[in-house]
């Protein structure tokens, strides 16, 4: 089975744009199943299942599906580089799985391979050592 990415969108350079993919680069050997199951209960059927907002007195607000579009955050699929720093320079808690990057798709691999070398040939501001 090909590996499924974790999150897919464009990588965006001052110039460059390029569609990318990231993937989980460990797995944990099973799949996850998302099990709806409420304590002391048991299981919950899908249909059973509304979403809401809990108010300060512990009361219960359903929110219909117009009105969770009103309420969406705005994002932009969109890795922006800021800055290129060497690898030590990242703390380890930034980092809670390892993960790595791709092209999106075939016509994005030279671009992408310009951002990925770019570093050692002292590209990004800095000097290769």
């Amino acid at each position: 089975m090909a590996p499924c990415a974790v999150w897919s969108g464009q990588l965006r350079l001052p110039l460059v744009t390029t569609p990318v993919e990231i993937h989980a680069a460990t797995t944990s050997g099973s799949r996850l199943r998302d099990a709806k199951t409420v304590e002391g209960m048991g299981p919950v059927e899908r249909e059973d299942i509304v979403k809401g907002y809990e108010t300060g007195d512990g009361d219960d607000v359903p929110i219909d599906s117009d009105e969770r579009k009103d309420l969406e955050l705005k994002t932009s699929r969109r890795l922006e580089i800021v800055q290129v720093v060497e690898q030590g320079e990242i703390a380890p808690l930034r980092c809670d799985r390892p993960r790595y990057a791709v092209p999106g798709d075939e016509p994005a691999e030279d671009a992408y391979r310009v951002v990925r070398d770019g570093p050692s040939r002292g590209l990004g501001g800095r000097k290769a050592s």
